[in-house]
């Protein structure tokens, strides 16, 4: 969650607010003045600043070198795979715990009950389905703060602040 929310920031204010603000400014200064003097917007120069948007843009949110735009859809996906793990696992769940079970057995018409074994059994298996995932996420996560580290030196200041954010709340 940590993760998605950075990135969602990131992307919206460090990357889509800032680099709009230009084109957005042109937007207004043409629009007041054809508004105040009739005279018509340079064409030319709203298509370089919306290129220069997009360009920026997609360099910013990861997505123009291959390597960061790997990591980044590797990571997106073990967060899929981990919230469709946890949500195919709320019955297991709730028939491991007797308070939850008696809350919901009605509600969810749970008729099934775990003995002390197979919850222990069911319980190590979650662990260490957990701690995997934990572990592929963190090499994942420092991949990408590696690869945002370098190319933030030579092509992106942004990037190196996504970087910080990253490594300061990951512990990286």
């Amino acid at each position: 969650f940590d993760f998605l929310r950075i990135y969602s920031q990131y992307s919206n204010y460090d990357v889509i607010e800032s680099n709009w603000y230009n084109v957005g400014e042109m937007l207004n200064d043409m629009t007041n003045s054809y508004s105040t003097n009739g005279q018509n917007f340079d064409l030319s120069k709203l298509k370089s600043q919306i290129t220069e948007f997009l360009s920026s843009s997609m360099c910013d949110l990861l997505l123009s070198q291959a390597n960061l735009a790997s990591c980044l859809y590797e990571l997106f996906t073990l967060v899929i795979v981990f919230h469709e793990y946890v949500m195919c696992l709320r019955k297991a769940l709730l028939l491991m715990d007797e308070n939850l079970l008696n809350i919901y057995k009605e509600r969810l018409n749970l008729s099934m009950k775990y003995t002390v074994k197979q919850k222990e059994e069911k319980l190590q298996t979650l662990i260490n389905f957990v701690d995997s995932y934990h572990l592929a996420f963190q090499k994942k996560l420092t991949e990408l703060c590696e690869y945002l580290g370098y190319y933030g030196e030579i092509d992106s200041p942004k990037m190196l602040s996504l970087h910080s954010k990253l490594v300061s709340s990951f512990k990286i």
